[in-house]
């Protein structure tokens, strides 16, 4: 279970994310009852599923429930996660303590452009970045498209040095 940062407004451009939530116990398993139930009554019982969630004021409410993995950073904050095709799973005991934190941001343009100068790190410890823009690209910001340039992330022991960590990247 993982949290979105919040959007940026007014276009709802998705910003960053953090993993493991920073929800209750208690919240997180109200959201994986709802999930559960959601998925029952659309007969899913098995599968890679991508299910987007907001737990509000009213409790659990289902955003969409995609059939697929989630996509562009999800896989890399998932990747280390195997399912084994054809077998059941069952619900895993989670340590009261996550072993590690994961912390991602997306580049995203403050207004539209031509992207005219870039420095990119050559490697980054502890996380990964993917940039899609090359410099003469066009990059489009609200309210004339959605783009983002690429996107990153980085593991640490907390999450306030995860998200650190993504800030200087």
């Amino acid at each position: 279970m993982s949290d979105n940062d919040a959007t940026r407004e007014p276009y709802f451009v998705e910003t960053g994310q953090c993993i493991p939530s920073r929800l209750s116990m208690s919240q997180k398993e109200e959201l994986v009852a709802m999930a559960e139930e959601m998925l029952e009554r659309l007969g899913v019982e098995d599968g890679c599923i991508h299910f987007e969630a907001k737990y509000g004021s009213r409790g659990p409410m289902p955003i969409e429930i995609n059939l697929r993995m989630g996509g562009d950073e999800v896989y890399y904050f998932v990747k280390t996660a195997k399912v084994m095709l054809g077998e059941y799973i069952k619900k895993i005991s989670k340590p009261e303590r996550p072993k590690k934190f994961v912390s991602g941001k997306y580049f995203l343009p403050p207004y539209s452009g031509v992207l005219t100068a870039l420095s990119l790190p050559g490697k980054v410890k502890d996380g990964e970045l993917q940039f899609f823009k090359q410099v003469g690209d066009a990059v489009l910001a609200p309210p004339l498209g959605y783009e983002y340039m690429g996107w990153t992330y980085a593991v640490a022991d907390t999450l306030g040095e995860a998200e650190e960590r993504v800030d200087r990247i």
